[in-house]
């Protein structure tokens, strides 16, 4: 049964498994030039992504967040931009959904299976395209929120500024990487998942961060209980919790399971098992809580900071 780390027979010339070994005949190329041979061989993909880079490229130069030239407004933000962003975003994962060879039970399959020119060879590129563009319309949203929440938590607002930023970039980053190298992990050791990790952190830290600032200024005018702002950082941070929790318990355990796959279903492993199941939880939440804070966060900026209000958060 096809696992998630399964390749092709002909690996050595990074042809599809569908397609023949056409290769076979040619000269073997040597490994630390595969990468860019595979680039040159593949005209059609290269030239698709050189037009996201530009696209993806010049929305993050005009939108970025920090000193950026066109002022945000609240209502454009939650009723066009957002929305516009999540649009391009779902779009790109449905076409990559429809396309994936037989069936793709999200419970079991990681979100980077959609994305995979090895798991998904031919709907991969929709994915990828959407990925970048979403990531580089939501740059200028660190740089909306800080000036806007630092007078809560002023520490907190700048690490999570840097952190949104890096998991963002981190995004599109992984977006090239998965539409431009078959598998990079194959050429450089585990370069995806070390992206993939940074981003999926840096989105994290950079959400929960904006998250509990918003939470504290919210609790300045309107004081709540300390069990009702712990149970928002807990729901917030539960997604990547299970995951976190799941991971330790299969690596002190014993198991002969290999990676989060199809197979786990016909194994009957537990749900709050799949790091798959996790991280689609977690992927999902992100965009909702970004969502909120849109929502929740004042339209005004606060310019002025004053020490005494910065509570215990920063």
């Amino acid at each position: 049964m096809r696992g998630y780390r399964q390749t092709a027979s002909c690996k050595p010339t990074g042809v599809e498994p569908s397609r023949p070994c056409e290769l076979h005949n040619k000269p073997q190329t040597p490994v630390e030039n595969r990468g860019i041979y595979l680039l040159l061989t593949q005209s059609g993909r290269l030239n698709g992504l050189l037009t996201d880079f530009t696209w993806t490229a010049t929305i993050a130069f005009v939108f970025r967040g920090r000193g950026t030239r066109l002022k945000f407004e609240k209502k454009f933000l939650v009723a066009i931009w957002y929305p516009a962003a999540m649009a391009v975003l779902a779009l790109g994962t449905a076409l990559s959904w429809n396309g994936f060879p037989g069936p793709y039970d999200w419970r079991y399959r990681a979100v980077s299976d959609l994305t995979s020119q090895v798991s998904n060879p031919g709907a991969n590129i929709y994915n990828c395209v959407a990925m970048a563009i979403t990531g580089a319309m939501l740059l200028p949203l660190p740089g909306y929120f800080r000036p806007r929440l630092q007078n809560a938590a002023r520490r907190t607002c700048t690490f999570s500024f840097y952190a949104l930023h890096v998991g963002l970039i981190s995004g599109i980053v992984v977006a090239f990487e998965r539409g431009l190298f078959r598998n990079l992990s194959s050429q450089i050791h585990k370069a995806h998942e070390y992206i993939a990790l940074v981003g999926l952190i840096g989105l994290f830290l950079g959400v929960v961060g904006f998250w509990l600032a918003l939470a504290w200024q919210i609790q300045r005018r309107r004081p709540m209980p300390q069990w009702a702002m712990g149970l928002m950082f807990l729901v917030s941070g539960a997604p990547v919790i299970g995951a976190a929790a799941s991971q330790a318990y299969l690596y002190f355990v014993p198991n002969q399971l290999g990676w989060v796959g199809a197979h786990w279903a016909e194994l009957g492993i537990p749900l709050y098992l799949s790091f798959a199941f996790w991280e689609w939880i977690a992927w999902i939440s992100v965009f909702i809580y970004l969502y909120l804070m849109l929502w929740l966060t004042p339209a005004e900026r606060q310019h002025a900071f004053s020490r005494r209000s910065s509570g215990s958060l920063g």
